[in-house]
């Protein structure tokens, strides 16, 4: 999600401190799933948590602290949760909220597909699918989101670019630890019902 170049936008905003001290941030999925295109996929906390932690860590840095929630909400035989929510403490003070649902559409006027929001004392950026869709289905979507389509093509050109160019990826491999630290620290909370310190 990363190398869409929106996002990429925003984490410049961020790290120039055009935004002012960074207060919260929200990262929220919600695209149904059925039972049987979800029981090919390891769970919603790894499937698509993953994704979010990552791109948190991105715009916001390191977390300090979570606590977690997920739920199985209507899958009749698939025993996995299909929808999880996630309550951050960042490392340098600002908070955030992560949201992963295969359980159902968002259909409202400004809907939350994939929506990234953060918000600074001195200004605030956005990202979503929404802003590009084709109406036609994709494999586990009623729509294209041609944003998701479009991050695969960048972090391709990305990756071709460094080997024949040289220069630094948007993130590192210690990012990817700590995004992996973050889903085992949710695991745990949803598990033990409590707040887990990174």
């Amino acid at each position: 999600m990363i190398y869409e170049e929106s996002l990429a936008s925003s984490h410049d905003l961020i790290a120039k401190g055009a935004l002012g001290k960074l207060v919260s941030v929200y990262i929220l999925y919600n695209i149904f799933h059925s039972e049987e295109r979800a029981s090919t996929l390891p769970g919603i906390v790894r499937q698509i948590l993953t994704h979010n932690s990552y791109c948190l860590i991105y715009l916001a840095g390191a977390p300090a602290r979570l606590t977690a929630f997920a739920a199985s909400l209507n899958y009749q035989e698939l025993k996995q949760d299909n929808i999880a929510m996630v309550n951050v403490e960042m490392k340098n003070g600002a908070l955030a909220h992560m949201c992963a649902s295969f359980a159902a559409d968002d259909l409202s006027t400004c809907p939350w597909t994939f929506t990234i929001k953060a918000i600074g004392t001195e200004g605030s950026t956005a990202y979503s699918y929404n802003d590009w869709v084709e109406s036609r289905k994709g494999i586990s979507h009623s729509r294209t989101y041609t944003a998701l389509q479009r991050t695969f093509d960048n972090e391709v050109r990305q990756f071709l670019t460094n080997i024949r160019q040289g220069g630094e990826p948007p993130s590192t491999l210690q990012d990817a630890i700590l995004a992996q630290r973050m889903i085992e620290a949710i695991e745990v909370s949803i598990a033990e019902g409590r707040a887990v310190t990174l």
